[in-house]
């Protein structure tokens, strides 16, 4: 299925608008808003049914909307944890071997920068799972934000 940018942005407008309500609801209810797996189609449906009438999910609830959607979220985005950056010439790189060691100008317990996209929406700090490398998010963007960089080109 080949899908035009017209179909993502008009889905990523519908998308948008889901998240505010879903956000708007949050806060009015006190509730947190269902995330993953428990995000039912229902859910989102009863919020657009209580929907203020001039806002932008009021109309949106034709089953493409939907559709479109969840086109979107079942997307899979690059998602890179950044411990730290720097410039180096090309005669520096081409020399290293193994057991060589890159040095960068950031403290070792320094916040991690979290990207989507290659677009940075939050960051954390370094923890273990299991025999794995995590992040624990100490901030991140609005919901809005990371949306709108995980649904643009990466680049």
């Amino acid at each position: 299925m080949i899908v035009s940018q017209d179909d993502i942005d008009a889905a990523l407008t519908t998308a948008e608008a889901a998240v505010r309500d879903i956000a708007d609801a949050t806060l009015a209810t006190g509730r947190s808003a269902p995330v993953g797996d428990e995000a039912a189609p229902e859910a989102v449906e009863e919020e657009r049914v209580g929907a203020r009438p001039n806002s932008p999910t009021a109309h949106s609830a034709a089953p493409m909307d939907d559709h479109r959607i969840r086109r979107i979220l079942n997307l899979s985005v690059p998602v890179i944890v950044q411990l730290a950056a720097r410039k180096m010439r090309v005669h520096e790189i081409v020399q290293w071997g193994r057991g060589a060691i890159v040095e960068f100008n950031q403290p070792f317990d320094a916040p991690l920068d979290l990207f989507v996209n290659n677009q940075r929406i939050g960051c954390g700090e370094a923890v273990k799972v299991g025999e794995n490398f995590g992040l624990r998010i100490t901030t991140i963007d609005s919901p809005e934000t990371r949306l709108r960089a995980a649904s643009k080109s990466p680049g």
